[in-house]
This record gives structure tokens, C-alpha cells and sequence, in this order.
């Protein structure tokens, strides 16, 4: 019996929120951006955003990912977290102005 294969994608994504709103800003706290992933998919590691529920990924072995639900919502992050978990030219802080 041959073991099971299983094939690992790597995707980079880079997403951009803009307000086309006129006259409506999205306001403090923060912003979200949720989705629903088609298969077994988890999100590894973010700048500029963070899983606002992480879950529990034990089942996975080697490096937790940042993110294993199937369901998933990212947030902007609080305007004083540290540089190395920012993404650069971001505005952070939740407000984004019409």
C-alpha cells in the first residue's frame, strides 16, 4: 500500500481596503475582513492584519499557523503594536477615512 500524498501550495496575498464611501468612514475600533475557506487552507503568518480568532491548529504538526479556521476574519491591528508585526505604508487603527 503506497502512503498517502498530499500536495502543500504556498500563496502570498496582499489585500488592499479602500472606502469609496463619500461620506461614511469606517470607524475605531477596527476594520474586518472575514471569508470562508474551500478546503483544509490556513493562514501562516500576517503583517498588517491578525486572525481575530486564531482556533486551535495543535492538530497540525511543525509551525503553528497564525490562523486554522474554516471561517476566518481578519482585523486591523491597534495602532501601537510592534514594527516587526506591521506592514509598511499601512495606516493602522481601525479608521479608514472617505
Amino acid at each position: 500500500m503506497l502512503p498517502e500524498r498530499t500536495s502543500c501550495w504556498q500563496i502570498n496575498m496582499k489585500f488592499i481596503l479602500n472606502n469609496l464611501q463619500a461620506f461614511r468612514h469606517i470607524p475605531s475600533p477596527r476594520w474586518t475582513l472575514g471569508w470562508t475557506w474551500a478546503s483544509n487552507e490556513v493562514i501562516w503568518s500576517a503583517l498588517g492584519a491578525q486572525a481575530k480568532d486564531q482556533s486551535d491548529c495543535s492538530k497540525l504538526e511543525g509551525n503553528i499557523p497564525h490562523g486554522c479556521n474554516r471561517t476566518l476574519q481578519m482585523v486591523d491591528l491597534l495602532p501601537d503594536v510592534p514594527k516587526n508585526m506591521q506592514f509598511p505604508g499601512c495606516r493602522k487603527g481601525g479608521v479608514l477615512l472617505s
